[in-house]
C-alpha cells in the first residue's frame, strides 16, 4: 500500500477512534451523573481535557485515559470499544476459532506457559507467548489471530490464548468481508 493510502487509512481510523472515545466518555460521565468538572477532578485532569475528549479533539495521554477509566470502574480499553469490538467480544468465547485453538493446546502447553510467565523474565514470558501463537498457527488461523493468541497467552494461558486468537481471527474475517463489500 502506498504511503498516501496508509496515511488516509490512519487518519480515518484515528478519527473513528476519537469519535468512539468521545461518545464513550460522555456516556460514562452521564451515567454516573458527573459534570465535566467533577470527572476532571476525579480523573486528575483539567476540565478542558474532558471537553476536548468529548468533542473528539486532541490526542489524550494514556495516563488520562487510565484515570478516566478508573473513575468509571472499567478497563481502559473499554473506553475505545465500539460496536465491532462489542460484537467480537460477544462472539469470541463460543467461536470455532477459539475452539480450534483450545483443541490444539495441551495441558502440558498451558502448564509450561504458566511456568514461563511465573518466572518474571521477559525472555521466558516471550516464550510463553510464542507457545500460544504456535497453537493458533497450528489451528490454521490468521496473522491477527497469532498476535491475539500471543497477547492472550501472556495474560491467561489457555483461555486467554483461545480468546485472544479468536478475537484476532474474527476481526480479520470481519475486515476481509468489509473490504470485499467495499464498505
Amino acid at each position: 500500500m502506498e504511503k498516501e493510502a496508509l496515511a488516509a487509512v490512519f487518519l480515518q481510523n484515528n478519527e473513528t477512534l476519537r469519535n468512539t472515545l468521545a461518545r464513550n466518555v460522555a456516556a460514562g460521565r452521564n451515567a454516573l451523573n458527573l459534570t465535566q468538572q467533577q470527572l476532571a477532578d476525579q480523573a486528575q485532569v483539567s476540565r478542558t481535557t474532558i471537553i476536548q475528549i468529548e468533542a473528539a479533539e486532541g490526542d489524550p495521554r494514556l495516563s488520562t485515559l487510565v484515570n478516566i477509566a478508573l473513575v468509571f470502574g472499567l478497563p481502559t480499553a473499554f473506553l475505545l470499544f465500539g460496536k465491532d469490538e462489542i460484537l467480537v467480544v460477544a462472539e469470541a468465547p463460543s467461536s470455532q476459532h477459539a475452539q480450534r485453538i483450545r483443541e490444539t493446546l495441551t495441558d502440558e502447553d498451558i502448564a509450561k506457559m504458566r511456568r514461563l510467565l511465573g518466572s518474571g523474565i521477559n525472555k521466558s514470558q516471550a516464550k510463553a507467548a510464542a507457545i500460544g501463537a504456535s497453537a493458533a498457527g497450528l489451528s490454521g488461523v490468521s496473522a491477527a489471530s497469532l498476535a491475539g493468541a500471543a497477547i492472550g497467552s501472556r495474560i491467561m494461558p489457555g483461555l486467554g490464548t483461545a480468546i485472544g486468537g479468536a478475537i484476532g481471527a474474527i476481526i480479520a474475517v470481519s475486515k476481509q468481508l468489509k473490504d470485499e463489500s467495499g464498505s
